[in-house]
C-alpha cells in the first residue's frame, strides 16, 4: 500500500524550486582590475533541471566583469569581441605573409593597406596582442610592431638585391 503523505515528482519539483535563491545576496568587494569597490552577487538557478550556485563580480568603475553562470550576456558579448580582434589579427598575418610574395615579385607594398594596418594597431590594442600571439614577438606594443614588420620588409629587398 502506497504512503499517502508521499509526493508527486511534480509536488517535489514546486517545493524543491521553492528554496532556489534566484535574488542571492549582493555586497562590495575590491575590484582585482581597478581596486575600487566592486558588487559581488552570490545566488542559485536552475539550469537543465539542478539548481546551482554562481556569482558574478561587477565594477560600476572599470567595467571589470567576472562570473561562472552557465549562460551570460556580458561574457558571450566579450567572447564575440575576442573572435572579432583575433580574426583582424589573422586577416593582417595574412597580409604579411603576402608582402614577402610581393616584394619578390617587384611589387610593393600596397600604401592603403599600410597604412590601414597602422591605424588598427594603433586604434586596436587587441589586435596586437594577437598578432603578438601568432608571431611569438615577445610583448610587443603597437610601434614596436610596426617596426618589426619594416625591418621584415627591409630584409626581404635586401635578400633579392644580393642573391
Amino acid at each position: 500500500m502506497m504512503n499517502e503523505t508521499m509526493m508527486t515528482q511534480d509536488q517535489y519539483n514546486t517545493v524543491a524550486l521553492a528554496q532556489v535563491d534566484t535574488d542571492g545576496d549582493k555586497c562590495e568587494e575590491t575590484c582585482p582590475d581597478c581596486g575600487k569597490l566592486a558588487v559581488r552577487h552570490d545566488f542559485e538557478c536552475c539550469h537543465s533541471g539542478s539548481v546551482n550556485a554562481h556569482y558574478t563580480l561587477n565594477c560600476s568603475h572599470c567595467g571589470y566583469h567576472e562570473c561562472d553562470q552557465d549562460e551570460c550576456s556580458i561574457c558571450d558579448e566579450a567572447i564575440s569581441l575576442t573572435r572579432h580582434h583575433y580574426d583582424e589579427a589573422a586577416k593582417w598575418v595574412t597580409f604579411f605573409n603576402s608582402i614577402e610574395e610581393c616584394l619578390m615579385n617587384g611589387r610593393g607594398v600596397p600604401g592603403l593597406l599600410w597604412t590601414e594596418f597602422k591605424h588598427v594597431v594603433h586604434q586596436q590594442p587587441e589586435v596586437v596582442g594577437w598578432l603578438d600571439t601568432f608571431l611569438d614577438l615577445e610583448g610587443v606594443n603597437a610601434e614596436q610592431l610596426i617596426l618589426h614588420f619594416k625591418q621584415q620588409m627591409v630584409k626581404v629587398r635586401f635578400d633579392l638585391r644580393f642573391n
